[in-house]
């Protein structure tokens, strides 16, 4: 499964687990309610290891796009150098979006 849809997932998670903590505590039912909580914890942690993944992507990314940058400006390939500078940025982007 891809990172956007564990996030969707998890995201889609959370909220039932809100909502069936929510009942649960409105109605007196204590299982529901610690069902819920957990269905709610349990879509925060999906999605949070979606955006680790994510950064860890943008990481990896970003130190490519360096190399790349490194070896075009040693090489004088502008556009090596000028690839590798884009790559960066991407995997600094996709880092930052994801924190």
């Amino acid at each position: 499964m891809g990172n956007m849809k564990n996030r969707v997932q998890g995201k889609a998670e959370e909220l039932a687990g809100a909502a069936k903590k929510t009942v649960g505590h409105a109605v007196g039912d204590r299982e529901m309610e610690a069902n819920g909580a957990a269905l709610q914890v349990k879509g925060e942690v999906r999605q949070e290891v979606a955006k680790a993944a994510e950064r860890l992507k943008g990481a990896v990314e970003s130190a490519v796009g360096a190399a790349q940058a490194a070896v075009g400006d040693a090489t004088g390939d502008d556009r090596l150098h000028i690839k590798g500078k884009l790559t960066q940025l991407k995997g600094d982007a996709r880092s930052d979006v994801n924190q």
